[in-house]
């Protein structure tokens, strides 16, 4: 909230922030071609790194801060959470870095049950984060077009002109 951020701001130290993007910069380097959709949150070097950038961030810029930071600098892997996300997801408001990792694996669960059945694997993200689905296409208009003309390659049973491509 604005006015938190507000008073927040009197007692920052810029010169603090920089020495902890420093240090945590080597991190997000390795990180940079990681992808929320495929990372793996069960390999203990991925919930080290990720643990050890958030731990820092949140020295100086507490729980929601740090979440904000890491996506800022990673927006293709890191998911923003504030206190109201917390709530929703009945965290802690403390927001320790177990809790981050937690939350981003349950994310990542919300995520899967979005892709439609049968098309899990189909789609993939390029080293920019950019979409590439069944036949190349680009966006969900795009493969929605793809999968009614080729069910088959899609996955799906429907004969010609069918397809069951699943709609909102």
């Amino acid at each position: 909230n604005f006015a938190r951020f507000r008073y927040f701001m009197k007692s920052f130290d810029l010169r603090e922030f920089q020495e902890v993007i420093n240090r945590v910069n080597p991190i997000f380097k390795k990180l940079e071609n990681t992808h929320f959709e495929n990372i793996d949150l069960t390999d203990k070097t991925v919930v080290i790194n990720i643990k050890f950038i958030y731990n820092q961030l949140k020295k100086i810029a507490e729980q929601t801060g740090a979440s904000k930071i890491m996506a800022l600098k990673n927006s293709k892997l890191f998911v923003m959470w504030d206190t109201e996300i917390r709530k929703i997801y009945k965290i802690d408001n403390r927001g320790e870095a177990d809790d981050y990792i937690q939350f981003l694996i349950k994310m990542q669960k919300c995520f899967e049950k979005l892709i439609p059945e049968g098309m899990q694997g189909q789609f993939q993200f390029g080293e920019r984060g950019e979409f590439h689905g069944p036949g190349g296409c680009k966006s969900r208009k795009e493969c929605e077009a793809y999968c009614t003309a080729n069910p088959e390659a899609c996955g799906f049973g429907g004969g010609a002109g069918g397809g069951d491509f699943p709609t909102d």
